[in-house]
């Protein structure tokens, strides 16, 4: 009540006060595009890296996936009347189950980045352990930032094997420009993507699905986090998704369902991609959420290499591509993943170590 809200505010310990967000998972020939065929050419896969995917869970018996899995953690609280939404139905669960994927949207990002292809294509990064914290519910939602919060902190405090966080989830709300002032729970999410790029972790979002030039959601938008927007992989007629319609697709078209804005660092292939289903099988989605993690995944190839890499050159490296996108909802230029280009960068002058 307002007077519980007045006495939380003047506590010593409570810098500002606002209500709690939701949001939602953003659903999603990639690699080929991306170029990541030098990986096999030069024996890279991600061995020896953690990529942390903060997601709907992990299939941890899907044969693509089940030898990946390093660590399971949850955060998924709820608005009442709905339950708490970890598998043992409370809102924090630790330990062997904790992250055990009831809605598909984490096993597929989690292919996409590790999956060993067997069953469905090859990850960018087959040889990549995952820690798998569940923060979305059995509809791929979140109730709170901060459960996606929680996660974080829990990964700064108690997962120091963690190379990359990848996100493919955003609230409901979007902002234009960095939104780490805009409210009390941006904040605090700004606040632990920085302590983590601050420890070496680059943190990448997925930028939204609701089609805008403008504004993209959180946590793309937040300044240190690396913003993933999604193009087309191939030419494969009209498509509608998202409450949108290409008439037209076509490799490096911008997706008409991806969020852009001022602030947008880079884009990958979203559509359609292959990956990894909950219950043993594939398939195949479009959306940022899936062109998040291969851009994670390259990440996870240039730490194999160099594993001291700081998250701005490493940033600087991935968006050193000569292929660039441009969303014709704003005009803006976007460079597009191309692994091979960054991996050269990894041995030129002035990268390597810094």
């Amino acid at each position: 009540n307002p007077r519980a809200i007045a006495a939380m505010s003047r506590h010593p310990l409570v810098w500002r006060v606002d209500t709690d967000a939701g949001g939602s998972g953003n659903l999603g020939q990639s690699l080929p595009l991306s170029n990541f065929s030098v990986r096999r050419n030069q024996g890279f896969s991600g061995q020896g890296i953690t990529v942390a995917v903060v997601d709907s869970g992990y299939d941890s018996d899907h044969p693509d996936l089940a030898d990946s899995l390093a660590r399971e953690q949850c955060f998924c609280s709820s608005l009442p009347p709905a339950r708490p939404c970890c598998p043992d139905g409370d809102s924090i669960q630790s330990g062997a189950g904790a992250a055990e994927d009831d809605n598909g949207h984490g096993t597929h990002v989690a292919g996409i980045i590790t999956g060993n292809g067997v069953v469905a294509p090859e990850g960018g990064a087959p040889d990549a352990d995952v820690v798998a914290i569940k923060v979305l519910d059995n509809n791929s939602n979140f109730c709170c930032v901060s459960d996606v919060t929680a996660a974080l902190d829990w990964i700064i405090s108690n997962a120091p094997e963690v190379d990359v966080v990848n996100l493919s989830l955003g609230t409901n709300a979007r902002f234009a420009g960095d939104c780490d002032p805009a409210y009390s729970w941006t904040e605090a999410l700004g606040q632990a993507i920085d302590t983590l790029k601050t420890m070496g972790i680059p943190v990448f979002a997925s930028s939204g699905n609701s089609g805008s030039g403008t504004e993209m959601q959180a946590p793309a938008c937040i300044a240190n986090a690396i913003s993933v927007g999604a193009v087309w992989d191939d030419s494969i007629g009209s498509k509608t998704f998202f409450d949108c319609t290409d008439a037209q697709t076509a490799a490096d078209k911008v997706a008409c369902f991806s969020n852009s804005s001022t602030t947008t660092d880079i884009f990958a292939p979203g559509a359609m991609v292959t990956s990894t289903r909950r219950g043993g099988s594939t398939a195949s989605y479009a959306g940022t959420s899936q062109a998040s993690p291969i851009v994670a995944a390259c990440a996870a190839l240039l730490l194999q290499e160099s594993p001291n890499l700081k998250p701005a050159t490493l940033e600087t490296m991935l968006e050193t591509s000569d292929v660039k996108v441009t969303d014709p909802t704003n005009g803006l230029s976007f460079p597009r993943l191309d692994c091979a280009t960054a991996l050269i960068a990894m041995f030129s002058d002035g990268f390597e170590g810094n």
